[in-house]
Order: C-alpha cells, then sequence, then structure tokens
C-alpha cells in the first residue's frame, strides 16, 4: 500500500501523534499543522521549520488569504509549503505527509496543486514509498472520491508497518 489515510475526529491529537510517530522514522518528510499558542503552523518535516499559516490581523486584504470556517490562512503560507512538498515528493522519501487535506483541498486550493501530482503518482506506482495524508473523519470518504484515489488504506492510528 502507498497510500494512507490518517484519519480520526478533529482535535483527537492526529498531528501530536504524527510528530512523534515522524521524529522517529527515517527519511521522513512533509507539512504538518499543528496548533501553537492559538495560532495554526505549518512545520516543514525536512529542514525542521515552521512558518505561521493563519491570520489574525483584519487589516490583511481578503484576496491574501483562504478563509475556511473560523480560520483564516494565508495564501502565501500554502504556497511555501506546496514548494516544500513537490521539493520533498522530488528526493522520494520513504514517507511523505501532508497534515491535513481538508475542505481547502476539495475546493482546489491549499495542498492542491502539490496532491494532485503526488496522489498520480503514488495511486498507481509501484513503489515502497509511502504518502500519508490527514484526513478528519468526516471527510474520510469524500477526499478518496474527490481525488479519484484507488488504492489506499484508511488508519486510526500509529504506527505503521509498510
Amino acid at each position: 500500500m502507498s497510500i494512507y489515510l490518517f484519519s480520526r475526529p478533529v482535535q483527537s491529537g492526529k498531528t501530536t501523534e504524527l510528530a512523534a510517530w515522524a521524529r522517529c522514522q527515517n527519511n521522513v518528510a512533509g507539512i504538518l499543522m499543528p496548533d501553537q499558542l492559538g495560532k495554526r503552523w505549518m512545520l516543514d518535516l525536512n529542514a525542521n521549520l515552521s512558518f505561521e499559516a493563519t491570520c489574525n490581523d483584519a487589516k490583511i486584504p481578503e484576496d491574501e488569504l483562504y478563509s475556511i470556517g473560523k480560520f483564516k490562512f494565508y495564501k502565501s503560507a500554502f504556497d511555501t509549503a506546496n514548494q516544500i512538498l513537490l521539493t520533498a515528493f522530488a528526493q522520494n522519501p520513504a514517507w511523505l505527509i501532508i497534515d491535513e487535506v481538508g475542505k481547502l483541498e476539495l475546493q482546489g486550493i491549499g495542498f492542491y496543486s502539490s496532491l494532485i501530482k503526488m496522489i498520480a503518482y503514488y495511486d498507481t506506482a509501484n513503489t515502497e514509498k509511502n504518502l500519508l495524508l490527514v484526513v478528519r473523519d468526516g471527510l474520510q470518504e469524500s477526499v478518496p472520491l474527490f481525488f479519484g484515489i484507488k488504492n489506499y488504506l484508511v488508519i486510526h492510528q500509529l504506527p505503521i508497518t509498510g
């Protein structure tokens, strides 16, 4: 299996568990989105660098943000994250992680531009490398359907072997 959907309810510790798991693995890359200090951040697993993803500044023009629910995300943060993901994808890590695939991606924004390339590869490739997508439990059927993923496994806990 090359594509895993790590799925549990919102605020159930998926990112925290995944961060701990990733630290114990070899050759892991991707983006995690932890909550810290009341904001959502993006963490580049390869470089171990974080940058702010959510905007709480009312002065930032709406055309520079993605709005979903109560969150406003910097478009520039997703631009940077998509570049990080595409660079990581080209390096062919054992595990490529995207936290999370959700409502933005189902609108064709957020991580969408890098996701479509990765899913096209991992869904059809005969590889021992893996793509791990964090998906909240309410979207675990919508995401594979939207992206046309045929070969995947839904998991609810780590560690994963494979």
